[in-house]
């Protein structure tokens, strides 16, 4: 999984052989090392991903469940993006079945 911001900085987060504690703690800390890069409070990033804060924080908290399109929406409004690849290094989305 690569989060990608869209200045094009590319931030590797190899998930391979870890916990999903640690997948979430991982994505926790980009996240939050990028609203904080952009000097938002998790206020304002909720306001304009149109969500509550409440999911701001859970994300930053590290929450192993949460909705997909709210996870986006806030992403979206840190300028990153979620990718998702084989464990071969190609894009998952260019698989065929």
């Amino acid at each position: 999984m690569w989060l990608l911001p869209q200045s094009g900085m590319i931030m590797p987060m190899s998930l391979g052989n870890r916990s999903d504690h640690a997948a979430t703690a991982a994505l926790a800390g980009v996240a939050r090392a990028r609203r904080r890069r952009l000097k938002l409070t998790q206020r304002d990033v909720a306001d304009l991903a149109g969500c509550s804060d409440r999911s701001v924080r859970a994300l930053e908290q590290g929450k192993p469940t949460m909705r997909l399109d709210v996870l986006l929406r806030i992403l979206d409004t840190l300028g990153l993006r979620l990718r998702v690849e084989t464990g071969r290094g190609e894009i998952a989305a260019n698989d065929e079945p």
